[in-house]
């Protein structure tokens, strides 16, 4: 088992820890050991820590490893263009089940990376040997970007889920419903998942409010870019829902967001054609 990785379990085993940790009010241990649990989470977004193709020696591209994830991503090239939505944490109750699943995911986005890598070669007319100029990372970039937002963005909201998850195992909050905003807002509101997700090319986004008031929905891109608005007007307590029609939209990750007055609360849906 070990021969084929053991992240999933070490991810478990200092979440089991966490939670004794913050039960027994033993806060410095728990601070290690959430950083710990970032470690291990952020380790298993990075598409190339979920193969065993890990630095293209397999495919005749070593050092892709390094090119991606630290010069790529370094101040010298495109480390200013990360950034994280705000969004909302999630109670997980099946952990390992949830690891698998975006561990699984991660390994899904290897092939892109590597083709990323022969196209920015080609682009650049770097042969793999020496240092990469800067034309190939900035092809590398190009074709590597959106998942790589995408990978930043899911790695922080499933590392606060289960920071918070800990929390509530450890007995020290009582969860009052499936979400958490990260701002503090009555639970009453409630955005939920979209229905169905993915979809092609409608989806149906429903949603309640306690109290009426000027709300607004909209859709983002994974750069932060607002691509519709589903809303902008006075509604009404009670239950809402609204038709999403992303016909004119490209496949991937997306976000939408729903606000009124201070409230506010995010959630991702998947174009998928």
């Amino acid at each position: 088992m070990k021969n084929n990785g053991t992240n999933p379990w070490a991810t478990i085993w200092n979440y089991d820890s966490l939670v004794a940790q913050l039960a027994r009010a033993d806060w410095n241990t728990a601070k290690l050991t959430a950083s710990d649990v970032g470690h291990y989470v952020g380790d298993a977004h990075q598409p190339l820590h979920c193969t065993v193709n890990y630095d293209g020696q397999l495919t005749n591209q070593r050092g892709i490893h390094a090119r991606y994830e630290s010069t790529m991503l370094s101040p010298t090239y495109y480390l200013s263009q990360l950034f994280i939505v705000p969004d909302s944490v999630a109670y997980i109750a099946d952990r390992i089940e949830f690891v698998f699943d975006y561990i699984l995911h991660s390994n899904s986005l290897v092939d892109t990376i590597l083709q990323a890598d022969l196209y920015a070669k080609v682009v650049s007319g770097w042969n793999g040997t020496g240092t990469a100029p800067p034309s190939y990372y900035e092809a590398l970039w190009l074709k590597t970007r959106s998942i790589t937002l995408e990978q930043m963005q899911s790695a922080t909201l499933d590392l606060a889920s289960l920071w918070y998850s800990a929390w509530v195992d450890a007995g020290l909050i009582v969860p009052t419903g499936t979400t958490l905003s990260f701002e503090s807002q009555p639970s009453e509101f409630l955005l939920r998942q979209n229905y169905p997700n993915p979809f092609n090319p409608s989806t149906t986004i429903s949603y309640f409010l306690p109290v009426g008031g000027t709300v607004t929905l909209k859709v983002f891109s994974v750069d932060g870019r607002e691509v519709m608005t589903l809303a902008d007007d006075e509604q009404s307590a009670g239950d809402h829902s609204v038709q999403f029609n992303a016909i004119d939209l490209s496949s991937g990750v997306y976000f939408y967001r729903l606000s009124l007055g201070k409230f506010t609360q995010t959630k991702k849906l998947l174009i998928l054609r």
